[in-house]
């Protein structure tokens, strides 16, 4: 299934889960997850957007269409020029788009 809806992806660190990505899909109320890893938590939010599209179906309620062509991924925080440049090759193997919240530039 193609997923195009906008996905947003904080970094957050708690002394109690050390550093972790939340994912969240806005235009799906409720659709969200976390991973330890970028890779993960995107991983987790795109079968977390199957399911809740399965269960909308099953039960007849209306699914937001998503209003990209494509999947996007937005980053919001900071993160490390490592951090970006990781998930940037990720996504560039998806050919999917990573916007940038932040202003961390790519050299």
């Amino acid at each position: 299934m193609t997923n195009n809806y906008l996905i947003t992806l904080k970094k957050w660190s708690d002394e109690m889960d050390g550093t972790y990505f939340v994912a969240r899909v806005l235009e799906l109320d409720g659709s969200m997850s976390d991973g330890k890893t970028i890779k993960e938590a995107l991983s987790n939010i795109r079968e977390a957007i199957q399911e809740y599209r399965e269960v909308k179906q099953e039960f007849g309620d209306f699914i937001p269409p998503p209003v990209n062509s494509r999947e996007i991924v937005k980053l919001l925080g900071e993160y490390t020029q490592d951090e970006i440049k990781g998930v940037t090759m990720q996504l560039k193997s998806s050919e999917i788009f990573l916007g940038r919240l932040n202003e961390i530039e790519l050299s």
